[in-house]
């Protein structure tokens, strides 16, 4: 049923807290891969958990719609744009993207030096 009134009983204090929980995320962690990976986790968590954790039991447009774009999607695009805004560096967590190629990465991963020869 995607009636006004159950969509509009779905907007409570949570939809609040999940927006500035994770615009405040945006503005801390300052890195968009890592926020938008973060909290697709912990909906899958909630879809894993909801069977003995009911305020978790949610349907599947609550999830994906209000919680993944709306709430946490904004108010991490928001608290992004906020940081940008008040000057902050942004910071690069993902350094494993930056890398060239999977051998390299592979080497650097294990703490081998990839400017030198592994095997002589």
């Amino acid at each position: 049923n995607y009636s006004y009134e159950v969509i509009m009983e779905k907007f409570d204090a949570f939809v609040f807290g999940h927006f500035v929980g994770w615009m405040l995320g945006g503005i801390i962690c300052r890195n968009r891969e890592i926020l938008w990976f973060t909290q697709i986790l912990w909906e899958i968590i909630e879809i894993i958990t909801c069977y003995f954790i009911p305020n978790f039991a949610e349907c599947w447009w609550d999830q994906v719609i209000l919680d993944i774009f709306l709430c946490n999607g904004l108010g991490i695009e928001l608290g992004l744009i906020i940081a940008d805004y008040l000057g902050f560096v942004r910071w690069e967590w993902c350094w494993l993207w930056s890398w060239p190629n999977v051998k390299y990465k592979t080497l650097k991963f294990l703490g081998v030096s990839a400017e030198r020869p592994v095997f002589d």
